[in-house]
């Protein structure tokens, strides 16, 4: 995990003074002659163009100029130290939690699901109603899709030879809804 000198630094992908520079300088990168090259590479040569294919347009050249400041003060760190890895959260142990943290950051769930897996019901309730929501319960018509052949695919709590769809078992069936009722709850359907 550790080396010297920054060959096991990846110069345009890991990384580096707080930035990836293939995202920080994207037009100089189109125009690097190696993409793999080490930050150790990049130190050592004697003149920076060299990484480069030429001519290059006049973005990558502007890049190319503050590409050379962030590399005079990349020169300032010692060189001796080892190189050390990071998690991008700034830790070297890994943690399945803060990946997770990192990775969907952006990401908001629904209301409804925060609402399922925050209440007090217990685990295989919780699982049941996500399951629900997300039409993946085995009813008849899921196991059809699935190519699982069975002599009838209707409903066998009505018998009317209507479709075992979640719905119809759930909220359609003259069955499910006598339950429903029993329950206090209607639902409306207009709604």
């Amino acid at each position: 995990m550790y080396s010297t000198q920054g060959d096991t630094i990846s110069f345009w992908d890991d990384i580096i003074l707080g930035r990836i520079f293939s995202m920080k300088y994207p037009n100089l990168y189109s125009f690097a002659k190696e993409a793999m090259i080490s930050l150790k590479r990049v130190r050592e040569s004697e003149n920076i163009v060299d990484l480069f294919r030429i001519p290059m347009t006049r973005q990558a050249h502007n890049e190319l100029l503050l590409l050379a400041d962030d590399l005079l003060e990349l020169n300032s760190y010692d060189h001796e130290e080892n190189d050390e890895w990071t998690f991008i959260w700034g830790h070297t142990v890994y943690s399945a939690q803060k990946f997770y943290q990192r990775h969907f950051i952006s990401i908001r769930p629904l209301v409804i699901v925060l609402w399922i897996w925050k209440s007090k019901c217990i685990p295989r309730i919780n699982f049941f109603t996500w399951l629900l929501l997300n039409d993946r319960l085995n009813t008849r018509n899921i196991l059809r899709r699935r190519k699982q052949f069975l002599e009838d695919y209707s409903c066998v709590m009505c018998q009317n030879n209507i479709e075992e769809t979640l719905d119809h078992l759930f909220f359609d069936c003259h069955c499910a809804s006598a339950r429903w009722f029993i329950l206090g709850i209607i639902w409306n359907e207009e709604v």
